[in-house]
């Protein structure tokens, strides 16, 4: 098989459907992580990779391509990148047409965060035809980023050996050392439906949600946001069957984000504390459910990923600066567990999830120039060793 060019692989990557299922507004358009794992492991396999697929979530694995000279004793470097995206429903372009105009790559995953991916195996293939032994190259695509992240965190259970993990998201090619945790809850609020001409035989859910929003908004809100850069944001509700029937049910969630110094489990004491009178109410009127807790992130002091990226950027002539983020990513789960951890990638943030996402080409291949750089510096710091 002919080796594609980064541009040829990132076009391969868009074109394939692997929207997250938790993100799907249409199950008909069912896609999966899985489609672009099976894509990897038979478009490497010709070059002498072998390709672990690790079960997160029924159908939807974990990928870990190893070379086939993987030698236990040598340290390990891990290019880590999530094979999920966000659904298509909101986008004017092509999702899966990986079309070029203007020296733009557009389609679902261009920039979040396939580009990258696209960059890390062509640099993976490349490193490994050239003269190496210093330290072992293994690619890790994961699944269920973009909702749960529920893929590295399975990952950090295997506890694999490694010493770096590069996570790619879109930076513009800057090290990203930190970004906040993530915590979010669902409340659903229970009524009894009737008529709603005649009102005063049922029981509203959407009244009792209205006095737990009026709590959110003018208590809970401005003191977790009283620490620096903690945000908390009121972002769905759904309630009601019909207009014309008084809704028995109310569901609304919440996305908190909150930052290193941030002691999270006392705002959870202090959140269940000021709606326990209202969780006490009989018959299960109101409800508090956490989705998600994950850990803020923040490389070592000391990161020696961190270094040898640098020494890369500054070889290859890109500028650049170590950046704090507010999203989340797997770097949570993974530098949580101890990995030297670092995130990185081509394309811009602010391309994420949009409705005509988009890489620049020029953007893709500097990104390839850097990692091929930065496994140079690889090999020479472990030599040294």
């Amino acid at each position: 098989m002919m080796k594609l060019s980064v541009i040829q692989l990132a076009q391969e990557l868009i074109r394939i459907n692997s929207i997250n299922p938790k993100c799907l507004s249409d199950w008909a358009k069912l896609g999966s992580e899985k489609n672009v794992a099976d894509w990897i492991a038979s478009y490497l396999s010709p070059f002498g990779f072998n390709c672990e697929f690790t079960p997160a979530a029924s159908s939807r694995p974990n990928l870990i391509v190893r070379h086939s000279s993987f030698q236990e004793q040598l340290p390990t470097v891990a290019l880590e990148a999530h094979m999920d995206t966000v659904d298509v429903d909101t986008m004017f372009v092509d999702p899966f047409g990986g079309d070029i105009r203007q020296q733009r790559l557009y389609g679902r995953g261009a920039c979040d965060v396939k580009g990258t991916m696209a960059a890390m195996l062509l640099a993976m293939m490349e490193w490994y035809e050239k003269a190496h032994g210093n330290f072992n190259l293994i690619f890790i695509g994961s699944m269920g980023e973009e909702a749960g992240t529920i893929g590295s965190r399975y990952l950090t259970t295997l506890k694999l050996p490694l010493q770096m993990i590069l996570v790619a998201e879109p930076t513009l090619l800057n090290p990203v050392i930190g970004h906040k945790g993530l915590w979010r809850l669902a409340i659903e609020t229970r009524g009894r439906s009737c008529h709603s001409s005649q009102p005063m035989d049922g029981f509203n859910a959407l009244y009792l949600m209205i006095d737990i929003m009026c709590l959110l908004m003018s208590d809970v809100k401005p003191d977790f946001e009283g620490q620096s850069g903690n945000t908390m944001s009121l972002t769905t509700i759904h309630g009601g069957t019909a207009v014309n029937m008084v809704p028995d049910h109310c569901r609304l969630e919440i996305d908190c984000r909150f930052n290193l110094n941030t002691d999270i489990q006392r705002e959870r004491e202090r959140l269940f504390g000021r709606l326990k009178p209202l969780l006490d109410m009989p018959d299960d009127k109101v409800k508090l459910e956490e989705l998600e807790l994950r850990p803020a992130y923040l490389a070592p002091k000391k990161s020696v990923l961190l270094k040898l990226l640098h020494k890369a950027l500054v070889h290859t002539h890109v500028p650049h600066k170590p950046l704090m983020e507010p999203w989340y990513s797997d770097a949570g789960h993974f530098g949580s567990a101890g990995y030297d951890t670092i995130i990185w990638g081509a394309g811009s943030i602010a391309q994420s999830h949009t409705s005509d996402e988009y890489v620049t080409l020029e953007q893709l291949q500097t990104a390839v120039q850097v990692l091929q750089e930065f496994l140079i510096q690889c090999d020479k710091y472990f030599l040294s060793r």
